[in-house]
């Protein structure tokens, strides 16, 4: 009841006031809140049966790095905790209980001794693990995870049956899984290295240049090094060749295997192997080495076989550089909403705004938006301090599309976790930011955050000064189980450092009814409005806070 207590304090900054278009004064208070029991107010809070399947309209996903999960399960629960099979279930349930749906096992492929030992050596490297881990031993240091050797599961986490113990322990908690695939390059060390019939999956020196290739771009066998079109060279990767139909189809397979073994896929760099990419990127050094540009996307083909086989597999693309509807044209289920995170931390609202009202809730639905993931800072760090991070999961979480969190974002964590290590520089966890995602992903857990309608909602200043700071939107959804019964869920945003009010027509609120009950389910409170008394419905919100109203 602690907690429930201290969250009714908020009331004191946050409040909801109605105003009829006949009266005076503008900011008549709407006089003493009437009070939900805990039973009410957790009727609107918890859904009552979620779904078994993933639904379009979105879902919660939550990445684990695997090594420095299993490591800090390790330190834990002490030795025994040697495989994913050895995860207490007791995990699962606790991710189940607080809205997940999906988790994201990343990196759990098998990786090569020559990106750890490069690691390990590399003197910038070093100096770059040090600033993140000041007590970092060799160790701590792990390799990348996506420089993958074979799509078997690493033998530190248990093997592929480690895996498959673990997913049957997600099934048990209801629980989905999603891998990775690393379509753009390989391990140096990877299983086709040594094999001279696959020596062209890899881009290789052009015929001038094999005889003294550049130690920038190519490895000293002369394949190219893994890399983008404005990046330097992945050191520990060799660049795949997908303008060789034997390597699409090998890495089609590869594809095949991974869908085999999970429930969603996270494709990394997914951009990376667009024919135009390909061709910004490497297309001179291939026309050099006879190949032609394939006149179908690798996409295209290979999810049109996906699908054939594993039809409800979902789907993600890591992208960048706008290139996310080609990649949802293409047929993937989500891709990453890098656009809506850098406007939300750039913190222009009008810039926010036109953004969300120009999407269709179709895009957004087949989004994926974050705060921070292993890619990213920590949102606590990046965003400037916790409020504001959280100011920022509360736009992400309650739009359409995947609701994309990360191990220790809800611990409000600052340290980062490098990809290449298998622990972070140790910090407390922060109470209040615990809690706010406790409520925040038991609300979003209703189907209505899985099921419902979006729509963007304009917030009418008339006169108020402040209005500026506020959006909102709305979701709508009908409730088959429960007399057709059509239910709401109305969120105001003030993303800015000061108090801002501002009002919403009753139409745009609710079409069907003339009486409505608002329930705020951070705090509980109630508030009873009518389109008879109140033309519009006014709302005060405190910097850097939401409220979510079920009605």
């Amino acid at each position: 009841m602690k907690a429930y207590s201290c969250m009714l304090l908020l009331l004191l900054v946050n409040f909801v006031y109605g105003r009829n278009l006949e009266e005076s004064n503008p900011l008549r208070y709407i006089g003493p809140l009437k009070q939900t029991t805990q039973s009410d107010w957790m009727q609107f809070v918890v859904n009552r049966d979620l779904p078994q399947q993933v639904n379009s309209k979105g879902f919660t996903l939550y990445e684990i790095s695997s090594r420095a999960w299993l490591y800090e399960l390790k330190e834990k629960y002490g030795t025994r905790i040697n495989s994913l099979a050895d995860v207490p279930l007791s995990e699962f349930y606790e991710l189940r209980a607080n809205g997940v749906d999906m988790v994201w096992m990343q990196g759990i492929w098998k990786v090569g001794e020559y990106g750890v030992q490069l690691d390990r050596k590399d003197p910038k490297s070093r100096e770059n693990f040090l600033e993140k881990l000041p007590d970092c031993t060799d160790a701590d240091i792990i390799g990348s995870p996506y420089a993958v050797v074979e799509y078997s599961v690493n033998p530190e986490l248990g093997g592929d049956s480690g895996l498959e113990a673990l997913r049957e322990k997600l099934k048990a908690a209801d629980l989905k899984l999603m891998l990775d695939f690393v379509p753009n390059h390989m391990a140096v060390d990877c299983v086709w290295s040594n094999d001279p019939t696959k020596r062209e999956y890899f881009i290789l020196a052009p015929p001038d240049e094999r005889e003294n290739p550049s130690p920038d771009v190519y490895l000293p066998d002369g394949r190219a090094y893994g890399r983008d079109p404005y990046s330097g060279a992945w050191k520990d990767s060799a660049q795949l060749n997908y303008w060789n139909q034997s390597l699409r189809h090998a890495m089609t397979e590869n594809l095949m295997k991974v869908a085999s073994m999970c429930d969603g896929i996270r494709v990394d760099m997914a951009m990376l192997i667009l024919n135009d990419v390909i061709e910004k990127t490497w297309g001179e050094v291939l026309r050099k080495n006879h190949y032609k540009r394939p006149a179908k996307e690798f996409w295209e083909e290979a999810i049109a076989k996906l699908r054939s086989k594993y039809p409800n597999t979902i789907l993600m693309a890591e992208v960048y550089w706008n290139l996310d509807q080609q990649l949802q044209d293409l047929g993937f289920d989500a891709t990453y909403d890098k656009t809506l995170y850098d406007l939300i931390h750039a913190n222009n609202l009008d810039n926010i705004r036109s953004y969300l009202r120009s999407k269709t809730e179709q895009f957004l639905a087949h989004s994926a938006h974050f705060v921070e993931n292993h890619d990213e800072p920590r949102a606590a760090k990046y965003f400037g301090s916790r409020a504001v991070a959280n100011s920022a999961a509360s736009i992400s979480f309650t739009l359409p599309g995947i609701r994309f969190q990360f191990h220790g974002e809800w611990q409000g964590k600052k340290n980062p976790l490098d990809i290449h290590l298998r622990r972070a520089a140790w910090e407390p966890e922060d109470a209040e930011t615990l809690e706010f995602y406790r409520k925040l992903n038991q609300i979003l857990s209703h189907d209505i955050f899985h099921q419902g309608n979006w729509s963007y909602i304009d917030i009418e200043a008339d006169g108020l000064p402040d209005a500026w700071r506020l959006m909102a939107w709305k979701w709508r959804w009908i409730d088959t189980s429960y007399n057709n019964k059509v239910i709401y869920r109305l969120v105001v945003i003030n993303h800015s450092d000061k108090e801002g009010s501002g009002c919403v027509p009753f139409d745009q609120i609710a079409e069907e009814v003339d009486d409505i009950q608002l329930v705020e389910l951070f705090t509980g409170s109630s508030f009873p409005k009518s389109r008879q008394n109140d033309n519009e419905i006014c709302f005060v919100v405190g910097p850097w806070s939401s409220q979510i109203f079920a009605y």
